[in-house]
């Protein structure tokens, strides 16, 4: 159905249209197809400028309906349009375009002054032959495309596309691939309706315009645990214990390789580095050169990539360009090999405490960066060194505290401070000789003692992933904002060398359980909104009561009981996403314990005396253990009559 803006309403079936007019009171009907001579078989509407109504049919073409001269055909349509259902019609008002749902893919035309359609074209790549079941355009300029078994697509205003399809391995993801309809809240939610349910995005709800998480990566095969990341050209490049998984910046194709070593095991890589446009990645088995051509991928193996073939065979955590010539490959061996490639000479350096003069490894290399002076520094679990282009290494004074398990991370060079991420003892601002400034742990907002990497915005905020959420540390305010699953994020904890940026615009992290793409431009600072309680269902005795009633007990909280009667109570949380980083708690009047239920189990209340009582129910943030919302149900037990 569609209500013009004359406020006629036309209803669309498989016997033909039919026009209501509410100031006539009656019916105007079209049965027959204006060229086929046959019954119509109607889809969809949309309504254009001037009141033209377009019309969708069931592989009987488009047509369209003007007010005084009715109903025509719309010509030179392709075969794929002619012979495909229209789902959807769709009328993009500020491109003045009708984008059209069909079987057959989503087709779009610009709309000239005597309604011709004109300019034919795919507006998504991805859907050229896609079953399409709606599209809709939001306040936002959003487009949102739903599919019959390809799940959900959106195209933001900058063009950016992004895919959800169904996971059950995420609690957060699409119900169903399978797309019915997607209409828009004036909160700005997006509704979803699902063979499986009805679903919806609520952003006032969940916090995180900005996350982009790998729900919609089904298709894409990628392994569940990424670790290094970097961006080469308009590609994602994921280090796995899996292999190497290659990725669009949309993540609408994947490609992924994998090795085995001689024992026919597959080959771990853990970090990935692009010097001079060439893509290198380490592992188990030493750094490999990544090339990819065509969309095919193919790994050049160490024995095969002069001049580092004889130093680069065992497991390492990265490589980097220290100069024109000169390159530093961090082993997890405990060594450190300096490679001229001019001169083809290669410098062993291995990590010993001062007090041993022999090469005994006693410490580990985690991580190699470059600072703006030149410099390479070393991260360690004893510290950070300088590599100079020699067989040894500096140490510096920097102080690397107490923590068992601890180690040097990640780096980051602002132009004025050096910030260390250490694996335990927070965030570290150091001067240009690593002497520590200030030292930042969880008892200054921190989320979590254990960083992993330091990835700087735009703006020069920093983002901190840890071992316990996403921290983004203002600079200027020396603030903390600290993100969490209920924020969007797959996972709490991030993994070693992930993270990207294209120009610090729009970055990349690895956590255990996918990538998240973050675009700090549409960063909403805003803490996650308290939960929303509803009470579900009431059995009375055995009568379960119904809906309009529920709704009323929901609005005012209180309920009246006949005594004598069980009831029984079943609450569940409002809110869309990551339900189960929540517990849900209830106690009754007079009792200080908390009971812990799960969102939608009943909670029985028998032998309830006569008078008034008062159920608490409450929501705990399990990653934060507060409070997040709770409710009071005002219980009155009637008297007993003997």
């Amino acid at each position: 159905m569609h209500l013009s803006r004359d406020k006629k309403l036309y209803v669309g079936t498989a016997e033909g249209l039919s026009i209501f007019n509410r100031e006539a009171t009656h019916f105007t009907n079209i049965i027959r197809h204006p060229a086929l001579k046959k019954d119509l078989d109607i889809t969809s509407f949309a309504e254009s400028k001037a009141g033209i109504i377009w019309i969708g049919t069931n592989k009987q073409g488009l047509l369209y309906y003007e007010v005084h001269t009715g109903i025509h055909t719309v010509s030179e349509l392709s075969n794929a349009i002619q012979s495909s259902v229209i789902n959807d019609l769709m009328h993009n008002e500020e491109e003045n375009e009708l984008w059209l749902a069909t079987t057959k893919g989503l087709w779009c035309a610009s709309i000239s002054s005597d309604h011709t359609l004109y300019n034919w074209r795919h507006p998504f790549t991805a859907l050229d032959t896609t079953s399409i079941s709606c599209v809709r355009k939001n306040v936002e300029g959003e487009i949102w495309t739903g599919t019959l078994n390809d799940g959900l697509y959106l195209r933001d205003r900058s063009g950016t596309i992004f895919h959800y399809v169904n996971d059950n391995s995420h609690v957060r993801g699409l119900l169903s691939n399978e797309i019915k309809d997607i209409s828009f809240g004036t909160d700005g939610s997006v509704w979803i309706s699902t063979p499986k349910g009805l679903q919806a995005y609520h952003k006032a709800l969940q916090q995180f315009p900005f996350f982009k998480t790998n729900i919609y990566l089904n298709h894409a095969s990628i392994p569940a645990s990424p670790f290094g990341l970097s961006l080469w050209h308009n590609y994602v490049i994921a280090a796995t214990n899996q292999g190497v998984w290659v990725s669009d910046t949309n993540f609408l194709r994947s490609y992924s390789i994998v090795l085995y070593n001689n024992k026919n095991q597959k080959i771990h890589f853990i970090n990935t580095s692009i010097i001079d446009d060439k893509i290198f990645v380490s592992g188990s088995n030493g750094v490999y050169q990544l090339i990819i051509k065509n969309n095919k991928l193919k790994l050049i193996r160490p024995g095969q990539l002069l001049p580092f073939r004889k130093c680069i065979t065992t497991p390492c955590n990265g490589i980097i360009k220290a100069s024109d010539s000169v390159f530093c490959i961090a082993c997890n061996s405990g060594r450190i090999y300096v490679m001229n490639i001019k001169t083809g000479k290669a410098d062993t350096i291995f990590m010993h405490n001062t007090d041993h003069r022999t090469n005994n490894v006693t410490h580990a290399v985690i991580s190699l960066y470059k600072d703006k002076k030149g410099r390479v520094l070393v991260g360690t679990n004893d510290g950070i060194f300088i590599c100079p282009n020699s067989n040894k290494l500096v140490k510096t004074d920097f102080d690397l505290g107490t923590s068992n398990h601890n180690s040097i991370d990640d780096f980051y060079d602002d132009g004025k401070d050096i910030w260390v991420a250490t694996a335990g003892t927070g965030l570290f601002r150091c001067d240009s000789n690593l002497s520590t400034i200030k030292q930042y742990t969880t008892q200054d907002g921190l989320c979590d003692n254990a960083i992993s990497c330091i990835q700087p915005d735009e703006k020069g905020n920093l983002w901190l992933t840890t071992n316990r959420g996403l921290s983004v540390f203002d600079t200027t305010s020396k603030n903390f904002s600290n993100y969490y699953q209920r924020h969007g994020l797959p996972s709490q904890e991030f993994n070693l060398f992930g993270k990207a940026a294209f120009q610090n615009r729009t970055l990349y992290f690895s956590t255990t359980d996918g990538i998240i793409q973050v675009h700090p431009y549409n960063w909403n600072r805003q803490g996650p909104s308290p939960l929303h309680l509803k009470i579900t269902k009431v059995v009375i005795g055995n009568e379960i009561m119904g809906r309009s009633e529920l709704a009323v007990v929901n609005e005012w909280l209180t309920l009246s009981v006949n005594y004598g009667k069980n009831v029984a109570l079943s609450f569940a949380v409002i809110n869309f996403l990551n339900l189960y980083d929540y517990t849900l708690q209830y106690k009754l009047s007079g009792n200080d314990r908390w009971f812990d239920i799960v969102s939608g189990a009943e909670i029985l209340l028998s032998s309830l005396s006569p008078g008034a009582h008062q159920l608490h129910v409450r929501g705990i943030a399990r990653s934060e253990n507060r409070t997040s919302g709770s409710i009071i149900l005002r219980l009155y037990i009637k008297p007993a009559w003997y």
